[in-house]
């Protein structure tokens, strides 16, 4: 836990689960762990919940985003990555071809 906290305090923005905030930041509270990552350093949290969608937090707002109901589930491989890709575009990132890194 230790060592991946400390390359989240390196990052700008983290993605955990909720499932991993209980793990590394010790909680399953949303605003809790969220608080957590922003002692690190950490500009932008995104904490996901399944079905229930996400808590997103930066310095200056937070807010829930609702989870989105799909009628017919194709391929439910790489869905987070999608997701976070898509934060990352919204946030005028590039998705780096060197692995799962954010650059601004």
């Amino acid at each position: 836990c230790t060592v991946l906290n400390q390359l989240a305090a390196k990052a700008d923005v983290v993605l955990p689960g909720i499932g991993e905030c209980k793990i590394l930041a010790g909680t399953e509270d949303k605003k809790e762990a969220a608080d957590f990552y922003q002692k690190l350093g950490v500009k932008t949290v995104i904490i996901k919940d399944g079905s229930k969608g996400a808590y997103v937090q930066t310095a200056d707002e937070n807010y829930d985003v609702a989870g989105y109901k799909v009628e017919k589930v194709v391929d439910k491989w790489n869905s987070g990555r999608i997701g976070s890709e898509g934060q990352c575009k919204k946030r005028k990132c590039d998705w780096s071809n060197s692995g799962n890194e954010y650059r601004r």
